[in-house]
């Protein structure tokens, strides 16, 4: 038996006194279960140190040329293929473990750090060669944490790179929540063309389609997609699939002509063209445009709000102004005008298109002079 120094005696039965803590007859007959709060750290400290020290390490492990001794106890337990690998060998042998790429030095010197101190060290330009090498040895608990790791530092400069991480290491959750971040904030990567041009075909195809585009007109999304058409010549074989999701009827004819219009890929790619003669022709019939819905015409956000169109001012003029509130109608923004003025008039909402009928073109207090006008 050890023998035990006296500033460890009274430590231990000091805490236990200054507890005071007493165990009943019938607790102390029928025993307890009790644990120490510090023998697992301690035991975590003496297995790394073992393991640094090559301290009855009795397997070696390499990757990339490196060596790396540890204890086939210890991998056994945290490892499912290490426990898998030790129980078809016999006691005697020790040949080393050797893994093929992709497990890295790093990554593998990684996964051991956690198998003997329960911590794990990580970055975004370690973590892919952690998991690879806890996904080669089958230690889940590191694969988990990669995850959690992951997710945890997603955030509007860190989303491209996780999302390509999430891309190739999985799993489908993580993937699926990273590309719902990215569609939510992805206002601010189509502004920036350093992140825009990072983008995958389908990550730039998927916001164009459904990301919170709100804030952004549609010829800036324009030129978001044609800025990254132009970053690589080969992209130039995806124009169609991409500029595919441009609501071309939305941009205003001035900017149709002056800007979408001179573009080069759209009087090259037919599709493109196509896009721009539906566009140039929904322009043209403006009150045939609730007959000329097409995929392309669909309003990308509904938002409810509360609008005035024309009226009558305290003085009796009448205006053709149109105004939208916001979402709490404290403010009031001028979006439009009618094609004169008018009021008492109706007005009615149907597919996204807003109907004016009827009402008074000039001031008529006894309102005998009704207009016949029917306003989309």
């Amino acid at each position: 038996m050890l023998p035990v120094g006296r500033g460890e005696e009274k430590g231990c039965f000091g805490a236990m006194a200054s507890g005071e803590t007493h165990l009943g007859d019938r607790e102390a007959a029928e025993g307890q279960s009790l644990s120490s709060d510090t023998y697992l750290p301690k035991l975590l400290e003496g297995l790394q140190n073992l393991r640094s020290q090559n301290a009855l390490c009795d397997v070696v492990l390499e990757a990339e040329g490196a060596s790396f001794p540890a204890h086939k106890a210890i991998l056994a337990v945290g490892s499912g293929y290490c426990k898998m690998r030790f129980a078809r060998e016999a006691a005697s042998q020790a040949t080393p473990l050797k893994l093929a790429p992709p497990v890295t030095a790093r990554g593998l010197q990684g996964v051991l750090s956690f198998l003997y101190s329960n911590r794990l060290e990580l970055t975004l330009q370690t973590v892919e060669e952690v998991f690879r090498a806890a996904e080669a040895l089958l230690v889940r608990e590191v694969m988990c944490l990669a995850f959690r790791f992951l997710e945890g530092a997603l955030d509007r400069h860190t989303c491209l790179p996780i999302l390509c991480l999430a891309q190739r290491l999985g799993p489908e959750e993580l993937r699926l929540k990273v590309q719902r971040w990215v569609g939510k904030h992805c206002g601010h990567l189509l502004k920036d063309p350093v992140q825009l041009k990072e983008l995958d075909r389908a990550t730039l195809c998927e916001i164009l389609d459904g990301g919170d585009t709100r804030g952004l007109s549609e010829l800036q999304l324009f030129q978001a997609a044609i800025c990254w058409l132009d970053h690589n010549g080969s992209r130039q074989e995806d124009a169609a699939q991409v500029l595919g999701y441009i609501r071309f009827p939305f941009i205003p004819l001035p900017d149709l002509q002056r800007f979408v219009q001179e573009t080069p890929v759209m009087r090259t790619v037919p599709a493109c063209r196509r896009y721009l003669r539906e566009a140039l022709d929904y322009h043209g019939q403006p009150y045939a445009q609730p007959l000329l819905q097409s995929e392309g015409a669909r309003v990308r956000h509904r938002n409810e709000r509360l609008m005035v169109l024309g009226g009558r001012s305290a003085d009796n003029a009448i205006c053709g102004d149109v105004w939208a509130a916001d979402q709490h109608c404290h403010s009031w923004t001028a979006i439009g005008k009618l094609s004169g003025p008018l009021y008492n008039h109706c007005v009615a909402v149907l597919h996204d298109f807003v109907f004016v009928m009827g009402g008074q073109e000039s001031f008529d207090p006894t309102g005998q002079e009704p207009s016949k006008k029917g306003l989309p």
